[in-house]
């Protein structure tokens, strides 16, 4: 704690600053993955495709995708939107949709961590919704009213 001009100014110990920036990163991450998951899924379904079981490939060549191929944003980017056997383009439209979703996550989470709302009030609420952005989405691709 430290005294300037009779104000009491609290230093936060660097250790909680990293853990709290950590726990950022890793809430992005986890909101990006559902977003990469929601869309295979989002992709599988309407087309009769198992997607449980199916494996991530290529659309060009049919290729199926490494691990590190799959990490949400960060492939995306490093393979410039595109399949490194064929070339062929899938564009940064995932990386957007995983990314913004990766925000989304962490804002939410603000906003309720900072409103007083238990973890558990937290962790419903993003729950609540990823099943409807992935209900919404399913409805969409299979063209439901």
């Amino acid at each position: 704690m430290h005294r300037f001009n009779s104000v009491v100014y609290h230093t936060v110990p660097r250790r909680c600053v990293h853990v709290t920036a950590l726990m950022y990163v890793l809430l992005f991450f986890v909101g990006a993955s559902i977003a990469s998951c929601s869309s295979c899924i989002i992709y599988r379904i309407p087309r009769g495709m198992d997607w449980v079981r199916g494996h991530s490939c290529c659309e060009g060549c049919g290729r199926r995708l490494h691990p590190w191929e799959l990490i949400p944003v960060i492939s995306c980017l490093a393979l410039r939107g595109r399949c490194p056997t064929c070339g062929a383009y899938f564009g940064y439209s995932h990386a957007i949709r995983e990314g913004s979703t990766g925000v989304l996550f962490v804002f939410l989470f603000l906003m309720s961590s900072g409103s007083g709302a238990s973890p558990i009030e937290t962790i419903s609420t993003l729950l609540i919704f990823i099943v409807s952005m992935l209900l919404s989405s399913i409805m969409i691709a299979k063209g439901w009213k």
